[in-house]
This record gives structure tokens, C-alpha cells and sequence, in this order.
């Protein structure tokens, strides 16, 4: 009994005072609710092997946003929002303000927060956005929640229209017409494991040679930025026959990625454009 004993109290002590399994909402341990609440009231998301803090408070929206999903994510250092230390997403409902609560690990945190407007899973311009302690675009200097194991804080979030940030022509290696070029801006060169922060799909006519695009980046970092034409409709990754590349890198090389994350956006405010041309993978 007294090394039973021991073993657990071993056990609660430090599965209590870590958090390295960061909790995505991509993951088991994150609710991602299938259906609308009929308030509008989310449920809390993760669950923890000890007891986590609860962040309650409400969304302001500038307008009634019913039927749209909202996502929420607490984060220490930003590594894509499928690598958030918690997350939660939800349903608006017929208000201008919209109720959460959400169970977040022991520790330092930005909260980063939007409502997908046009339903494409990533933040965009007529989306609505905001951050805890600023008002976006513009950023905090610093993680700004801080919660303890098992407390309870309330942090209201006045939320505003997104705008894009970042623009960009797509030069072709050759016509590709009526298919879809592919955009993204991510966190790294892996294109499978969906740590992209922002995507765009632009559909490319007969007789052009380049794709126009504007992104939203809700989040300031450094990452990288390329695109593709699945010419084989294999899907990602980009292989031959596909025309791809990475902005900052010649056309002529379109395998070899940029030797670190060279599209640097910090003023939030800024237009930052990321224009290259694609080569024959």
C-alpha cells in the first residue's frame, strides 16, 4: 500500500505541472461541437488529466454572425492554429454577442479569436477577428492571459472586420487553363500536416499566365509562402507534373524551399506583398 501510495502521488504531481502534449483542434481532447447549441452557448473543450483553468467571457461581434462558426485558440508561441495549447470552436447564435468558456492548461497565453464568415476555415477579410488585449490589427507585446491550475478568469473579446494583409501575383511556368492554383502561408515546407495559417484557392482562365490573390494573417510571424497547380489532381504534396513553388526562391528550383521562414509579417496593419513565379516540379 505504501508504494501504491507513493506511485500516485508521483503521478498527479507531475502530470499536473506539465503541458508538453499541446492540445489541438484537430485532436480527441478538444470539443468541436457537430451541431448549434440552441443559445448559442459553446461547450467547455478540452479535458486534462489535472485540473485545467476556465476561461469564460463573451465574444462582441459587430453584427449578428447566426449559423457561423467561431474558433478560439490560446497559444504561447504561435505554431499554427492546429498546434494550439487549446482550442475550441462553436456556432453563433442570433446575438451580437456570443458566450464561451474554454478549459486551458496552467500557464502564459495570446488569445486569438474569428469567425469564418465565408466558411472556409481559415480567417479572411469580412471575417471577424480580435485578440485579447488589443484591438486587431494591432498585437500584444507579450502573452497576456495568465491562469493557474483550476482557476477561473473572464476575459471578454470586442472582435472587427478582418481586412486581407497580404497580396501577390502567381506567375506560371506555362498556361494551365481552368485549373485551380493553390496559396498558402505556413508555419513550415511540410504541406500535409495542416499547420497552414492562411490558404486561397484562385481559379486560373484560359490565356493567363498569373494568379492575382489576397490573404488575412491573423497572427504576426515569420513563415513561408508557396503555391501549386495540382496538374495530376493527386492532392497535396505537390509532385510532378505539378507547377510549384516558394516566394523567394528562383522558378527554376521549385523543390528546394527557402533555408528558413523569410516572409516576415509583424505590422498587422502593413500590406505586405508576396508575388513569384512557379516552375515544373
Amino acid at each position: 500500500m505504501i508504494y501504491i501510495s507513493i506511485f500516485i502521488v508521483f503521478f498527479i504531481i507531475f502530470s499536473c505541472s506539465r503541458k508538453d502534449t499541446p492540445l489541438s483542434p484537430e485532436i480527441s481532447e478538444t470539443f468541436t461541437p457537430t451541431s448549434a447549441p440552441a443559445s448559442g452557448t459553446p461547450t467547455i473543450g478540452p479535458t486534462f488529466t489535472c485540473t485545467p483553468g476556465i476561461i469564460n467571457g463573451t465574444l462582441n461581434l459587430p453584427s449578428s454572425a447566426q449559423g457561423k462558426n467561431y474558433y478560439i485558440y490560446l497559444f504561447d508561441t504561435f505554431t499554427g492554429f492546429a498546434n494550439a495549447d487549446a482550442g475550441i470552436s462553436g456556432i453563433c447564435g442570433t446575438e451580437n454577442s456570443v458566450p464561451y468558456s474554454i478549459a486551458v492548461p496552467p500557464g502564459n497565453y495570446y488569445m486569438a479569436v474569428f469567425v469564418d464568415m465565408d466558411g472556409d476555415g481559415f480567417p479572411g477579410a469580412g471575417d471577424y477577428v480580435g485578440v485579447y488585449g488589443a484591438t486587431w490589427p494591432e498585437w500584444p507585446v507579450s502573452a497576456n492571459i495568465t491562469i493557474s491550475e483550476g482557476e477561473v478568469l473572464n476575459y471578454d473579446l470586442d472582435l472587427v472586420t478582418g481586412f486581407n494583409n497580404v497580396t501577390g501575383t502567381i506567375n506560371l511556368y506555362e498556361a494551365a487553363p481552368n485549373e485551380i492554383c493553390q496559396i498558402f502561408i505556413d508555419i513550415d515546407t511540410t504541406q500535409t500536416n495542416s499547420n497552414y495559417v492562411a490558404r486561397k484557392n484562385v481559379f486560373v482562365m484560359e490565356g493567363v499566365l498569373s494568379a492575382g490573390y489576397s490573404l488575412l494573417v491573423l497572427v504576426p510571424g515569420n513563415y513561408y509562402v508557396y503555391a501549386g497547380i495540382d496538374l495530376d489532381e493527386s492532392g497535396l504534396p505537390f509532385t510532378t507534373p505539378d507547377q510549384f513553388g516558394y516566394w523567394g526562391v528562383c522558378g527554376c528550383n521549385p523543390k528546394n524551399p527557402p533555408g528558413y521562414a523569410n516572409a516576415i509579417i509583424s505590422d498587422l496593419s502593413a500590406s505586405y506583398n508576396f508575388s513569384f513565379t512557379l516552375g515544373k516540379y
